[in-house]
């Protein structure tokens, strides 16, 4: 008697989001995250922004689970639909590949699950991922590394805040049948009304259309973390590159870093790291060099500030504390070379 086997599920292809993602969104923004990471090199980040070869995409998803901005989905995967643990909080992933995918569960790889995802599940109730890979070695995209170093980055966080680990362990027979899975055919969204929302939208602001609070930033929130609790991503300041400029307080798309008590006793470069998803912006506005990206390090305090009045412009700026004396020049005349001689050219 011959077996049917099902038939292999669609490659799913990745939607961009370009209300979202840094490159198409800023025009400084030098983000190449996704198609870094991209083990076929299908994806390729260009001046006007990112672009697919389809035959060379083979739906892992590692581009989607990497994007700091949530700014990648793939159609009926991602975002990882409610994950609706068992009573032990696990839940089933079963790669597209394995000998046991079947409509029951949908295709995921574990390339999918980047920290924002693994932050979401958590969130969720999960703390068991019980794995059902494919044969990695024989996988167009290669085998998935990476996951485990994820996973131990989400636990780093967890612990520093007191709270439960989620933990990877193989599946078992029992297991596959039985789920909840992840990626579950049953829970995909209806591609055809995201369609309709889209059209509906299309008038709603750039501001609107990014989440309130990433699951990440929810989490960093969540427990008893003392003062030396880790933050995955925060920006640093450099007191003695910075300019004052306000260059990356202005542009930094979920309010990180911020101007406070402005023209008052008290000013300073304030840095909320538990809403900073890594996306560099900041970093590539700075004209000085003046802001790193740190990974899973303790918060930075304020970075005080004093005013000062530019001697070319008059206005009245401010920079960073620092040993030396106070700057004379506001950033804008730094950069314009205020000293350089002005022509106006009339016809």
């Amino acid at each position: 008697m011959r077996v049917r086997r099902p038939a292999p599920a669609p490659i799913p292809t990745p939607v961009f989001d370009d209300g979202r993602c840094s490159l198409s969104r800023f025009t400084d923004s030098r983000c190449a995250i996704c198609a870094e990471i991209c083990p076929t090199d299908a994806l390729t980040a260009e001046a006007d922004g990112l672009a697919l070869n389809r035959d060379a995409c083979t739906g892992c998803g590692a581009c989607a689970g990497a994007c700091p901005a949530q700014a990648i989905r793939l159609p009926g995967l991602l975002p990882l639909p409610p994950a609706a643990p068992d009573r032990t909080g696990a839940v089933t992933l079963i790669c597209s590949r394995h000998p046991h995918a079947g409509r029951s569960a949908g295709p995921l790889c574990l390339r999918a699950l980047g920290l924002e995802a693994l932050a979401r599940l958590w969130l969720d109730g999960v703390r068991v991922i019980r794995l059902a890979t494919g044969d990695c070695a024989e996988c167009a995209s290669g085998p998935a590394t990476g996951f485990e170093d994820r996973l131990a980055r989400l636990n780093g966080l967890l612990a520093d805040r007191g709270l439960a680990p989620m933990r990877s362990q193989p599946a078992t027979a029992a297991d596959l049948g039985r789920g909840p899975w992840l990626g579950d055919a049953e829970d995909r969204p209806d591609p055809a009304r995201r369609s309709l929302l889209r059209r509906l939208s299309l008038d709603v602001s750039v501001a609107e259309t990014q989440p309130a609070q990433s699951a990440l930033a929810r989490l960093q929130k969540t427990g008893q973390g003392d003062a030396d609790a880790r933050i995955a991503y925060q920006p640093h300041l450099s007191a003695s590159d910075c300019t004052g400029c306000n260059a990356c307080t202005r542009i930094c798309p979920h309010a990180v870093l911020t101007l406070v008590n402005v023209g008052r006793p008290g000013a300073a470069y304030a840095v909320s790291g538990e809403t900073c998803t890594g996306c560099g912006v900041c970093v590539d506005v700075c004209d000085s060099g003046a802001v790193v990206i740190v990974r899973d390090a303790p918060g930075v305090p304020d970075l005080p500030l004093v005013a000062y009045r530019c001697r070319a412009c008059g206005v009245e700026s401010h920079a960073p504390e620092r040993q030396e004396t106070v700057p004379e020049l506001c950033g804008v005349c730094i950069r314009t070379r205020h000293s350089a001689k002005l022509f106006q050219v009339l016809e």
